[in-house]
């Protein structure tokens, strides 16, 4: 049952996300308000690699190199044999350089599945631990067992080890995947939605602007491109995202200028960062300002 939880809801992604859970899906905390021990701070230290390893922020509409996206055709091909066709294989590629690196694109060539770091791991745990315990009809000694099934197998799912073309993703975009399950299986509705998650579902129909005009997110005029910002039928370009901080209310860049449509954009709405989102950022959930050492 999760499974089929989980992969409808990897098709809806980024779409619904909500922060309204923020501590039960935020495992190591974004900026606790209780000082760590100087030995906290250094085991902190020893194991932070795995823990945030591959969150990064990519360049808007990221490409591999031309060799790196060859091999990766040849590899899907390898894994899906002929029951896919050149053009399921080609958006499986784009969808995956939004996320992943080329040094994660190489990992995945080389062995047949995504790195995952400790963060996505811990907080898949906690995921499948809370939608066990809360399941009256497995039985309480039978939970521990059932967990471990299901921790592995959505492991192996998520890394890409059982490839599934909705779940097999780079770290980064498992981040968001699973704290939307986490999200909306706690019955979290539009209304309750603050940060991110509210920016994002009101961009699919349209925020209202101070001069009656509409934002949202949609295609480029080309057809080309997703995830890109309008007002009203105006599409705003590359040096046009500074006039969108102006014009949305409770809107604002948390660095330079970019598209907010994409994730890979740093921005706070109403004041609120979701947890998930300040991790993949590098941000301060506290300060709003930039913590390059947080993430790799």
């Amino acid at each position: 049952m999760i499974f089929i939880l989980l992969l409808i809801l990897s098709i809806i992604t980024l779409v619904i996300i909500s922060n309204s859970n923020i501590e039960n899906f935020d495992l190591l905390g974004i900026t606790s308000k209780n000082t760590e021990t100087k030995n906290t701070e250094t085991k902190n230290t020893e194991i932070k690699e795995d823990q945030f390893k591959y969150f990064k922020i990519l360049p808007e509409f990221n490409k591999w190199s031309d060799e790196t996206r060859g091999k990766m055709k040849e590899k899907i091909k390898e894994i899906k044999g002929p029951t896919w066709d050149d053009k399921s294989v080609e958006y499986t590629i784009s969808r995956w350089e939004e996320y992943g690196s080329e040094e994660e694109a190489k990992i995945y060539i080389e062995t047949g599945e995504w790195p995952l770091n400790n963060y996505v791991k811990g907080n898949l745990k906690k995921y499948i631990d809370n939608t066990v315990n809360s399941n009256e009809n497995i039985k309480e000694e039978d939970k521990e067992k059932e967990k471990e099934k299901l921790y592995n197998e959505h492991i192996d799912m998520f890394s890409g080890k059982i490839f599934n073309p909705f779940l097999s993703n780079p770290v980064s975009s498992s981040l968001f995947s699973i704290f939307t399950a986490g999200e909306v299986n706690n019955m979290v509705t539009e209304n309750d939605m603050v940060g991110q998650s509210k920016f994002i579902t009101k961009t699919f129909k349209s925020i209202d602007l101070p001069d009656k005009g509409k934002f949202n997110c949609g295609w480029s005029k080309d057809g080309k491109k997703r995830f890109v910002p309008y007002i009203n039928s105006l599409q705003i370009d590359e040096e046009n995202y500074n006039i969108l901080e102006k014009n949305i209310p409770g809107f604002k860049f948390l660095q330079k200028p970019c598209n907010p449509c994409a994730n890979r954009c740093p921005y706070s709405y109403e004041g609120v960062i979701a947890a998930p989102y300040a991790r993949y950022w590098g941000i301060s959930s506290q300060s709003g300002k930039s913590t390059p050492e947080e993430v790799n």
